[in-house]
């Protein structure tokens, strides 16, 4: 189900209208609406698929680079294959986007997921 419903997402909500006031509001509503499915269904596959999660919380940070529940799914899938460096990389990079464009740290649930990657 969540697979299909992420078939059918294209991309920005006419992107050739992109400036005009009246389509902001639906264009963020429909690429939340996406990002949410796509983190879920990442969440869901994290046991079962750990590569299919990391692709699909690429493509979410690809459209969000701060979307933070998808760093999270990230740093998950790479320690459940034992790739300790690229979790903490992951975790990294969050960091770096949280504060580059928000001037923000990580959510605590972020900070303690990375401190028990990185003590294992």
């Amino acid at each position: 189900c969540y697979q299909q419903a992420l078939a059918l997402y294209k991309g920005d909500y006419l992107p050739e209208r992109r400036y005009e006031d009246w389509s902001s509001a639906e264009r963020e509503r429909l690429q939340v609406l996406a990002l949410g499915v796509m983190t879920t269904l990442a969440n869901l596959m994290l046991s079962q698929s750990p590569l299919e999660s990391i692709r699909l919380t690429q493509r979410v940070l690809r459209i969000d680079p701060i979307w933070e529940d998808a760093y999270r799914i990230q740093m998950q899938a790479y320690a459940s294959q034992g790739n300790r460096p690229l979790a903490i990389r992951t975790y990294q990079q969050c960091v770096a986007a949280l504060a580059d464009e928000l001037g923000l740290d990580p959510l605590p649930e972020t900070v303690q997921l990375y401190q028990q990657i990185k003590e294992k």
